[in-house]
């Protein structure tokens, strides 16, 4: 039943996204296909989405060339967006934007409502938060407050609709809090299947849709049998039939995952950046996250949400408390569980994700416990007369004209680019480009999108997240594309930086993603292989950080040897190039009179094969 609270949720969530659309479409003309393959946060799942439209597993975006190994990212969250899009086109990601946003809310509510109680104040705490974020966000482009843009990132990063994550595992995240909250060993001595359910099926999307997640709600859930263990753990039929039912439901979606990383393709995983790591490396990943946990920023939050959790449950000791306990419980388990995780896998992969959750679990705890205390001393008049009244209607207009300023904002900086753009899209649409064996080459995952959108499957290098093709593949397809334009020797050392390396090249982290990693905890080649400026930098770069990019010398070196000793293959060359020239450091020179130079923009160069 749509209740008038949740009607008003949803005036409040939706109608600036619509009219934001509606503004951006007509006002300014833009095509929606190439704007929202622009605009759509985390642009390179799009291509994933897509392959599994096809019913690919394996994508290479090449014909002919099927590779066996599968790509390791979660497929699982991606899957109703696939089938979607399948029916309906590029359109179905606005729609299915509202329709997520509108379940994370819905969902974030009922696990609220087991802290307050009382729904109205689950709605307000929500505007509030949002009405925060939102003046953050105005007020962070204008003052320069390193701690305000870190708490404003922090929430944005979870409360936004950027896809898959948070608008997906969002949802997972609040449902694992909500079924958890309600744990108790004694609902496994009764009949009652339908929690044992619950828990199976949270947990197996948890798997499925974000690893780390999965790990830490793990651990909070071992930490809440052990604390009811000696209490109430009797052991009868039923507990044996619920524990059976859990494990059965959890086991099909391990399934998935299993089979997934089984038959995933080892070049995906190094470039996801997935590293084997000795026991040396496990302590000094230890020893710098102790040394994280320690600093101030970290430190300070962490104390105010102790101190909140004291007062709550010896001053205040409201009904609420168990429920509420949760999220404490798991800021603790966040502290634990990377240390458990770290000594316990022989691998690691994008460790600043626990960081980010322990981060935001802060944060989230502290919002909860500061409204309850406000809310503690206002009198349940007072509250009712505020939600009763106008309140409500005037955070609702203050909401919409912040964010909807805060995109447009974000839009017009970018407005420029988004002309140039849909200006490419109208040409190749003009081309009749549509359903066509046509290979392009790109180094701008929003044109790859808009090809693929287009049912061109020819990506003559696609980005290395989005392909199962191997790296030895990639790189020959990159070796005969600078062959093909006609660089010669020199000028193929000036783009690849031959003589002075660069952190975080761009061309080389759309070809490799996160293939060379260099941090003061690895490094893809020896330290010997990087400039004496490298070296500093690697030095003094956390392990956390997996975005620190670096190409050694002697990869360049072997890059080289390729590029003098390849035969061109006529085969891959491209119908169309189209270069992003911002994401160029080094310029890359078309010199093959068969490359035609059709359009040049501030944004893109693109050549058409005569």
């Amino acid at each position: 039943m749509i209740t008038k609270k949740n009607q008003l949720l949803f005036i409040f969530l939706v109608l600036p996204l619509i009219v934001y659309w509606i503004y951006i479409g007509f006002v300014h003309e833009l095509g929606l296909k190439s704007l929202y393959l622009t605009n759509l946060k985390d642009i390179e799942y799009f291509p994933i989405v897509y392959a599994l439209s096809e019913f690919k597993l394996n994508p290479s975006f090449l014909e002919n060339l099927n590779p066996n190994g599968l790509i390791g990212f979660p497929m699982l969250p991606l899957i109703i967006h696939s089938f979607f899009y399948k029916i309906f086109g590029i359109y179905s990601f606005v729609l299915l934007e509202i329709i997520f946003k509108l379940i994370f809310f819905l969902v974030l509510i009922k696990f609220l409502n087991e802290i307050f109680i009382k729904s109205s104040k689950s709605l307000l705490f929500i505007f509030l938060l949002l009405i925060f974020i939102e003046i953050g966000n105005f007020s962070s482009s204008y003052l320069n407050i390193i701690l305000l843009q870190n708490l404003i990132y922090t929430l944005t990063e979870n409360f936004e609709t950027r896809f898959p994550r948070p608008l997906i595992s969002g949802i997972v995240f609040f449902y694992a809090f909500k079924v958890l909250s309600n744990f108790e060993i004694q609902k496994f001595e009764k009949k009652y299947y339908l929690y044992s359910i619950k828990l199976g099926l949270c947990f197996g999307l948890l798997l499925n849709i974000f690893f780390y997640h999965f790990v830490n709600f793990s651990f909070l859930l071992f930490v809440l049998i052990v604390k009811q263990y000696f209490n109430y753990f009797k052991v009868n039929k039923y507990f044996i039939k619920n524990i059976l039912c859990s494990f059965f439901v959890f086991f099909l979606f391990f399934l998935i995952f299993y089979l997934q990383q089984y038959y995933i393709e080892p070049d995906w995983a190094e470039r996801l950046g997935v590293i084997s790591i000795t026991v040396q490396q496990k302590l000094f990943v230890l020893f710098y996250y102790f040394r994280s946990l320690v600093r101030i920023e970290f430190l300070f939050p962490l104390l105010i949400s102790i101190i909140l959790f004291i007062n709550s449950n010896y001053f205040l000791k409201k009904q609420n408390l168990k429920k509420k306990n949760i999220i404490f419980y798991f800021i603790i388990c966040s502290i634990i569980t990377p240390i458990v995780f770290i000594f316990a896998s022989p691998k690691i992969v994008s460790l600043h994700h626990f960081i980010h959750i322990l981060k935001f679990s802060i944060i989230f705890y502290i919002f909860v416990e500061s409204y309850e205390l406000i809310s503690f001393f206002l009198s349940k008049i007072y509250i009712k007369r505020i939600i009763k009244n106008y309140f409500i209607m005037i955070v609702v207009i203050v909401f919409f004209i912040v964010g909807f300023y805060n995109k447009l904002n974000i839009f017009n900086n970018n407005l420029d680019n988004f002309k140039d753009l849909v200006s490419t899209e109208k040409y190749l649409l003009k081309e009749n480009i549509k359903s066509k064996k046509l290979k392009l080459f790109t180094n701008d995952p929003a044109i790859s999108n808009l090809w693929l959108n287009y049912n061109n499957r020819g990506l003559i290098i696609p980005h290395g997240f989005i392909t199962s093709l191997k790296n030895d593949q990639i790189e020959y397809n990159f070796i005969n594309s600078m062959k093909a334009f006609g660089l010669n020797n020199d000028e193929f050392k000036k783009f690849i930086s031959f003589e002075k390396s660069q952190y975080r090249n761009r061309f080389f982290m759309y070809v490799f993603n996160y293939r060379y990693l260099a941090n003061s905890l690895v490094t893809y080649s020896p330290l010997s292989n990087y400039d004496d400026e490298m070296k500093n930098k690697i030095i003094n770069t956390s392990p956390f950080r997996v975005e620190s990019q670096i190409v050694p010398n002697d990869e360049k070196e072997k890059f080289l040897k390729m590029f003098n000793n390849h035969k061109i293959n006529k085969s891959l060359f491209p119908d169309y190039i189209i270069l992003k020239l911002e994401d160029l450091v080094n310029e890359l020179p078309i010199k093959n009179k068969i490359f035609e130079l059709i359009i040049s923009n501030n944004t893109y160069k693109i050549y058409k094969k005569s």
